[in-house]
C-alpha cells in the first residue's frame, strides 16, 4: 500500500512539472486566437475550429524572396499535393486544459508528416508550440504575437490579406 501511495504521489507531482503548483492561479489564460511570427518568421493564424482551435499557414518569408508558394507536394494523400500550402490548417485537433491547448497534431507540409503537438501561452505575447515524435521525443519553438499584415505589402503578401 505504501508503494501504491509513493507511485500515486509522484505521478501526480510529475503531471504539474518541477517547481509547478496544480493551482489554478499559476494558470496562464490559454486564448491563442489571433496572428502569431512562427519560429522560422512564417504567419500562422490560430481561429476556433470544430470545437477546438486550429492554426492556418497565412505565409512564409521565402514566398516572398522565391515569387512563389510551394504547393503541398509531399502531403500523403495524393489528391491534396496540387494544393498550395497557403491557408493549409497546419494545427488542429488542439483541447483546451488547465495547462493550455493540448493533444493536438502538427502537420508538416515541409515534410509531409503529422506530429502530436501541445500549444501553450507563456504570456499576451508569446505562446510556446511542442511537437513530438511518438509524444516522447520533442521539440519546443516559441512563438510571437504579430499584427497583420506582418510583410510589407507585395503581390505575394497581399493574398494574405484575402
Amino acid at each position: 500500500m505504501t508503494r501504491f501511495l509513493l507511485f500515486a504521489c509522484l505521478f501526480v507531482a510529475s503531471l504539474t512539472g518541477p517547481g509547478q503548483s496544480a493551482s489554478a492561479d499559476d494558470v496562464v489564460a490559454t486564448d491563442v486566437t489571433g496572428y502569431w511570427t512562427s519560429h522560422t518568421g512564417g504567419l500562422v493564424e490560430f481561429k476556433p475550429c470544430d470545437g477546438a482551435v486550429c492554426g492556418v499557414l497565412k505565409w512564409e518569408p521565402q514566398w516572398d524572396e522565391t515569387g512563389t508558394i510551394p504547393l503541398d507536394d509531399k502531403n500523403p494523400d495524393e489528391t491534396l499535393r496540387d494544393r498550395p500550402i497557403k491557408g493549409v490548417t497546419i494545427l488542429y485537433g488542439f483541447k483546451e486544459t488547465r495547462r493550455g491547448w493540448r493533444r493536438g497534431t502538427f502537420y508538416s507540409p515541409w515534410e509531409g508528416k503529422f506530429y502530436p503537438a501541445n500549444v501553450r501561452r507563456l504570456d499576451e505575447e508569446t505562446l510556446r508550440l511542442q511537437g513530438c515524435i511518438a509524444r516522447i521525443l520533442c521539440q519546443s519553438f516559441e512563438w510571437t504575437r504579430a499584427e497583420r499584415p506582418l510583410a510589407a505589402p507585395t503581390t505575394e503578401t497581399q493574398l494574405v490579406n484575402q
